[in-house]
């Protein structure tokens, strides 16, 4: 132990930072958790590499994860790298709350915010959706998926080609990266999912039965159901 570095203890510090920070800072994480999530999405929508197929597949989804661009220091809140929002859309086709969820592993190279990675993943099957709700969501094991094509067209005809439960879409910097991320998974987070909406709250009841809400995910509910 005696040889350990500096920089093994700061990655450990971030590593225990991104596993459980501090209670009093979840809410005030969750809420710009939540604002960012909305930035990706309409900046990646907007992308000209990726927008068209992306929202192609968002019309279809059953869900859909974002994990916004993080590259700002994180230590008050804890490193943040890897944590996104869940959100299920319901028979009615009405974009419900997000649940949040942590995404890594794989190839998706996360640096807990160091390097600026941030991904969409269109979740188009009950399947793939039922498996992230049940904690069995790894990408090439429970789940298939696929890296979202790029170019401007409409690639909704696709989508069963591909056929994978999720399509996704993961961008470093700027670059649209075109990873499947296999081997990547997703965690939920309770902490913040508390913090957003109190503490009897769990990601299958902001999923599935609507019995939780939040007006500041308003704007991002309202973003995914202008898709068209």
């Amino acid at each position: 132990m005696r040889h350990i570095t500096g920089t093994m203890l700061l990655v450990l510090a971030l590593a225990v930072g991104l596993a459980s920070p501090p209670p009093a800072h979840a809410e005030q994480g969750s809420v710009e958790l939540v604002r960012d999530a909305k930035d990706t999405l309409e900046s990646m929508l907007k992308d000209p590499n990726i927008g068209g197929p992306l929202r192609s597949y968002l019309i279809k989804a059953k869900g859909v994860f974002i994990m916004p661009l993080q590259i700002k220091a994180a230590f008050f809140f804890g490193a943040q790298g890897g944590n996104g929002v869940l959100l299920a859309r319901d028979r009615n086709g009405v974009w419900g709350y997000p649940a949040f969820y942590t995404l890594a592993g794989g190839s998706v190279g996360l640096q807990f915010g160091v390097e600026g990675s941030e991904a969409v993943l269109a979740i188009l099957t009950e399947h793939g959706l039922n498996a992230i709700v049940d904690n069995k969501f790894k990408i090439g094991g429970e789940v298939s998926a696929a890296a979202g094509p790029a170019g401007q067209g409409n690639q909704g005809d696709t989508t069963t080609a591909l056929g994978g439960d999720v399509v996704t879409y993961l961008r470093n910097k700027g670059l649209f990266l075109g990873a499947s991320l296999t081997g990547a998974g997703l965690a939920p987070r309770d902490d913040y999912d508390h913090g957003f909406y109190g503490p009897n709250a769990d990601s299958q009841g902001i999923l599935y039965t609507g019995k939780f809400a939040n007006p500041v995910a308003d704007p991002l509910r309202a973003t995914l159901q202008a898709i068209r």
